[in-house]
């Protein structure tokens, strides 16, 4: 069910989203003319609907063991899941689920979701062994999907990942000079992005002053297979990782010139930066048609 309140007047609108909900089809017979159906809800609030984060955590936990079938498997809790943890302030946090815009394997197009990777619940076992989603776009608003990753292969989870990213030389000296200047380092959240049979990790670095409590972003790195690389802005680290030199157009192209390709990937790389972390997969997907990597 979605309520809406008319932020001018107050009024309360219930939206029903499955009809045969049992604890929902009492209250109806208790207040028949107090839900509305879902098709009579307005489709400008139907575009901004999100999969409930509450509820996308509760069905996460028990999916970490009830996805196993295997009876002896679920006894022994053989192929149990966990959370994933990560690093933000120094202390490992509980990994939290995070809405991003991509393009789910298979899909044509980008979509608005809700996404979580999952790691082997073994302490010693930090590699990531599935990624699930929650989809919120309205044709297929509701729909949960679970990638479950091949055993045969190694997909970092997200400490790994970090632990790569404190390791890189050139990104230990910033973090060690800016940690020194009456700063603070803050890692941001890491997103963990399916793209091309494999995953692309995202993760912004903030410093905090101790005077001035505002977070100021210094870096962005991505991840990619064994590649890590950086930038100032999300352009940079990006153009960085597929090889493109960033630097500024001098100049916009006269009326009837042709664009030339770089200056193309330019302007998508200005437009990717306007928009950061929503848009990341289906920016990567237009330049690898532009560039045909």
């Amino acid at each position: 069910m979605k309520v809406v309140v008319d932020a001018y007047e107050g009024t309360v609108r219930f939206y029903v989203l499955d009809e045969q909900e049992p604890i929902l089809r009492v209250w109806r017979r208790v207040f028949p003319r107090l839900f509305l159906p879902f098709a009579a809800m307005p489709e400008s609030l139907k575009e901004h609907l999100r999969y409930p984060e509450h509820l996308f955590c509760v069905q996460r936990d028990m999916l970490l063991t009830y996805h196993m079938t295997d009876p002896s498997t679920f006894f022994r809790k053989e192929d149990a899941w966990a959370v994933p943890t990560e690093t933000t302030t120094g202390t490992e946090e509980e990994m939290i689920p995070y809405y991003v815009l991509l393009r789910l394997p298979g899909e044509k197009e980008a979509e608005f979701v809700l996404m979580q990777p999952l790691k082997p619940i073994s302490e010693r076992r930090r590699n990531m062994t599935a990624w699930m989603a929650a989809r919120c776009d309205k044709k297929h608003y509701g729909e949960v999907v679970v990638y479950r990753l091949p055993q045969d292969r190694v997909f970092y989870g997200p400490l790994q990942v970090e632990g790569r990213i404190a390791q890189e030389p050139e990104i230990s000296k910033l973090l060690t000079l800016w940690g020194q200047q009456q700063s603070s380092v803050v890692r941001g959240n890491l997103l963990v992005l399916p793209f091309g049979g494999d995953f692309l990790y995202v993760e912004p670095i903030y410093i905090v002053s101790n005077q001035v409590q505002q977070p100021e972003l210094k870096l962005i790195v991505l991840v990619y297979r064994d590649r890590i690389v950086y930038g100032a802005t999300p352009a940079e680290a990006l153009g960085r990782l597929l090889e493109i030199n960033v630097a500024p157009v001098a100049a916009p192209p006269s009326a009837g010139e042709k664009k030339p390709d770089e200056e193309r990937v330019r302007a998508l790389l200005r437009s990717f930066e306007e928009k950061m972390g929503q848009i990341l997969e289906e920016f990567v997907t237009e330049l690898e048609k532009e560039l045909e990597l």
